[in-house]
């Protein structure tokens, strides 16, 4: 969710802006598969990150992951800067759910 230049500001303070980490490994990857889809001819792609619990996608356009408009948490506003990452998630032997991470209306 949020930018890389946000993770790499909270990595020896997250605790006082903890908003800041909201899905910040997915916006590392985001950001590293859109240079090098560029890199590779792609400019305008999508990045699929799939792990053992959930999977990230994200639209990349000219070589850059689109930004979200905003973000809510726990219903709750996150006003940081963030990229547009969906996250769909697996529980168990439960079928997939989304994230409570949502756009902001």
């Amino acid at each position: 969710m949020t930018s890389g230049r946000w993770s790499r500001s909270c990595l020896g303070g997250g605790g006082s802006l903890p908003a800041a980490l909201l899905l910040s490994g997915p916006a590392a990857g985001a950001r590293a598969g859109g240079l090098a889809a560029a890199a590779a001819g792609f400019p305008d792609a999508v990045t699929f990150d799939m792990g053992g619990t959930s999977t990230d996608v994200c639209l990349v356009l000219g070589g850059m992951p689109e930004p979200a408009p905003g973000r809510v948490a726990g219903g709750f506003p996150i006003r940081l800067p963030a990229l547009d990452i969906h996250t769909i998630g697996a529980e168990a032997a439960r079928s997939p759910t989304s994230t409570r991470v949502e756009r902001s209306s």
